[in-house]
């Protein structure tokens, strides 16, 4: 008489492991007596994605800063397991691009950059200098435009880019661009005004 094996045990958690800016590569802690596990999308646990035998999934074919959900299940030739815990991760963000400066003037200067392929939610951070090395954080927007204001004259800046998925994950920096503000417009000179009656 065959013995079947004892139910499999429910595996662990899927802990996402190298993530990209296109696939979430996912790991798990194998159930116990499982000869296999059966993966699902954490927002429809009755859509099979794939059947795996090892304890680990790639999802591909995603886009820059978007969500990744599993859970997963063990299998073996008496049962299937309960379904493990949710996990959701997200891709990387891709580096903005393009940033420059689209108008400037004595007090402001205008700031323009693309998303890069990143969904309208992605913040963005800004850092800017003004001698080129130390650079601070300006400004953290979903915006891919800014106006910078009010800023004094005739003052050079080196400014740079970078995004953040919604795991907090930085990308790296996009190129720096430098620009500056005007200088300030000559100061109007007052009237002459005479205290002599008789002077023209």
């Amino acid at each position: 008489t065959r013995t079947l094996p004892a139910p499999p045990g429910v595996p662990g958690t899927p802990v996402p492991v190298v993530p990209s800016t296109a696939d979430v590569s996912w790991s798990w802690t194998p159930g116990s007596d499982a000869v296999s596990y059966r993966v699902y999308r954490a927002s429809q646990t009755s859509e099979l994605v794939a059947s795996r035998a090892a304890p680990g999934f790639v999802v591909t074919g995603l886009g820059p800063n978007e969500p990744c959900g599993l859970v997963v299940r063990s299998v073996n030739p008496t049962d299937v397991s309960a379904l493990s815990p949710p996990a959701t991760a997200f891709t990387l963000a891709a580096v903005p691009t393009a940033l420059a400066p689209t108008g400037v003037s004595s007090a402001s200067i205008a700031l323009s950059w693309g998303s890069g392929g990143n969904p309208e939610d992605t913040v963005f951070e800004l850092q800017g200098s003004t001698d080129g090395a130390a650079y601070a954080t300006v400004s953290t927007t979903t915006a891919t435009a800014l106006l910078l204001f009010p800023l004094p004259p005739a003052t050079t800046y080196s400014f740079r880019l970078r995004a953040y998925n919604d795991d907090a994950v930085a990308t790296g920096f996009s190129s720096i661009v430098t620009t500056g503000t005007r200088p300030a417009p000559p100061a109007v000179p007052a009237s002459r005004v005479s205290s002599d009656p008789g002077s023209p």
